[in-house]
């Protein structure tokens, strides 16, 4: 997973996106535009996208779909690494263990990191645990 400047593990996961693929949902829907981007027009910068979606995942009732859109170019860059996880996580959404147990934490962190075991817990809050 990744090791990035950013001790925010949704900020590591937002940096795999383009400017493109954050940007698509604010073009395709006025209301989230005027939401996050009051009277802005025209090319909104990667920065700016990347802040938007930050505050809307600090929002005590964050937009799912949205934070959801964020994450595709992260899981697709590490479909692999989802694949040999995906009975863990599959019984964690069962479960519902809110985070990860612990034995699995411990196991994450030597397989990937602790960047990485952050980033792969962030992707289940926001799939299994709908946001």
């Amino acid at each position: 997973m990744s090791e990035n400047q950013s001790n925010d593990p949704f900020e590591r996961i937002l940096k795999a996106s383009n400017r493109d693929h954050l940007d698509t949902p604010f073009r395709a829907h006025d209301d989230l535009r005027k939401q996050h981007f009051p009277g802005a027009g025209g090319k909104l910068s990667h920065d700016r996208l990347t802040k938007a979606y930050l505050a809307e995942a600090a929002n005590t009732k964050p937009d799912g779909q949205l934070l959801a859109h964020a994450t595709w170019p992260w899981m697709v860059g590490h479909v692999h690494d989802l694949v040999a996880l995906k009975g863990d996580l599959e019984t964690t959404v069962k479960s519902g263990e809110k985070p990860i147990t612990p034995a699995q934490r411990k196991r994450y962190v030597e397989q990937f990191s602790e960047a990485g075991t952050q980033e792969i817990e962030t992707f289940l809050r926001i799939f299994a645990n709908g946001g």
